[in-house]
Formats: C-alpha cells, sequence, structure tokens
C-alpha cells in the first residue's frame, strides 16, 4: 500500500530566526488539515501520515544559496523501516508545500513517486521556498494547485520554466479564491477531488507493476 504524507501549513522565520520554517505550531492549523488527510485516506485507501517540522537551513558556498537541512530522511526512514512502504506520495499545503518541494531538491529518495504542492511559496527565493528555481533537480511527477488570486501562483509559472526541458511531467490546476480556504469552502472540494483523482491516476502504474511481479513471482513458485 502506497503512503502519503500530507506536509501541513507552517510559519517561515519563526521567532524572527532567519533561514527556519516550523510547522504546525499548534497541533492541526485548522479542520482543513485533518479533513484533507481523512479523505485522501477514505477515496485511495493509501495510508497517510502528517508529521511536524522544524527546519533550519545553512549557506552552501558553492551553490551560493541557502540549504535546508534534512528533515525528510526521517520521513523514509520512517515509511520504509517502520512502516514497510515502498511508494511515497508528498502532498504539502501553503508553507508545507515549499517544505516538501524544497527538500526534494537536495533530498530525493526514489521511492517517491509523487509530489503535489498546493498553494506552496516555492519561487520566493529564501532556503526553504526556492524549489521553482531548482525543479529540473525534482525527477517525480508533480501537481502544481493554486489559487487563481494568490500571490504565491508565480511560483507555477517558474516552476514549468524550469522543468521546461526535463522529462518529468508537471500538471497544473488553478481554482478560483486566493491563497487559503477552509474544508467548507467550494475550493476544498474542489482541490481535494483533484488530489484525490491525481494520485490514484499515477499511482496505478506503480501497484500495476507490484501486481505482475507478485504474480510472476507466485507461477514461479507453484509447482
Amino acid at each position: 500500500m502506497p503512503l502519503v504524507c500530507y506536509v501541513p501549513p507552517g510559519e517561515l522565520n519563526p521567532g524572527g530566526l532567519s533561514g527556519r520554517i516550523a510547522g504546525p505550531l499548534g497541533g492541526w492549523v485548522v479542520g482543513r488539515d485533518y479533513e484533507m488527510c481523512r479523505r485522501i485516506n477514505e477515496k485511495t485507501g493509501f495510508a497517510v501520515y502528517s508529521p511536524c517540522y522544524d527546519i533550519t537551513s545553512h549557506w552552501e558556498p558553492e551553490e551560493k544559496r541557502g540549504i535546508p537541512a534534512s528533515w525528510i530522511r526521517g520521513v523514509y526512514r520512517y515509511a520504509k523501516e517502520k512502516m514497510k512502504h515502498r511508494f511515497l506520495y508528498l502532498v504539502g499545503f501553503s508553507g508545507g508545500g515549499a517544505v516538501a518541494s524544497s527538500q526534494l531538491v537536495d533530498y530525493p529518495d526514489k521511492m517517491v513517486q509523487g509530489l503535489v504542492v498546493i498553494s506552496g511559496p516555492v519561487a520566493e527565493g529564501g532556503p526553504h521556498t526556492s524549489a521553482a528555481f531548482y525543479a529540473d533537480r525534482i525527477n517525480v511527477r508533480t501537481l502544481l494547485v493554486y489559487g487563481k488570486r494568490d500571490g504565491y501562483n508565480r511560483g507555477v509559472d517558474k516552476w514549468m520554466e524550469t522543468t521546461r526541458q526535463s522529462k518529468t511531467r508537471v500538471d497544473k490546476l488553478y481554482y478560483e479564491g486566493g491563497h487559503d480556504y477552509g474544508e467548507r469552502d467550494s475550493s476544498f472540494k474542489l482541490v481535494t477531488n483533484a488530489v484525490v483523482d491525481w494520485l490514484k491516476k499515477i499511482a496505478w502504474p506503480a501497484g500495476a507493476l507490484t501486481l505482475r511481479k507478485r504474480r510472476k513471482h507466485t507461477r514461479a513458485r507453484s509447482p
């Protein structure tokens, strides 16, 4: 069974500490995040995991940019060693989208099969918010979901520009509205259904491959 890691919204530079992102600082920020996870689990059958995070960064002179500390390797260990999952899908909202994408830039893993960024600040130039500039390093199929009135949606154009020569497929979806919405808003239903349908669509080949391997292995062992 695939595992979806839902990375909830967070706060950039909390406590005035530059180069840090943390979230959610008070548990679930709003019911939207819990409901998003519940619906993904219910409609796909995938396991869902939603961790907290508190990530610093360091300056890398050779690349001339701030690089986030490795947080996602803990997610990989949890998925592989504790939960025994082979396939991982990352879904991040707002600051969580920035975290999921920026971590994949510098700490990829072949178990990651897909990335969903919902309203994420990915073209802002900071150590956790620059994934759009380096999106050609993210070699997994990606879905970018943004409100038409969300100031962060400039990240879509930058992401598409960066990956223009890449073989990695990038899908995009715009919804009516701004950056934020609640679980009772019409945007929530549209976004949730789109994310669920997209996850099921891209996960099918991996699941089919696993099933074919199992059948082949079973036939090989049959007398």
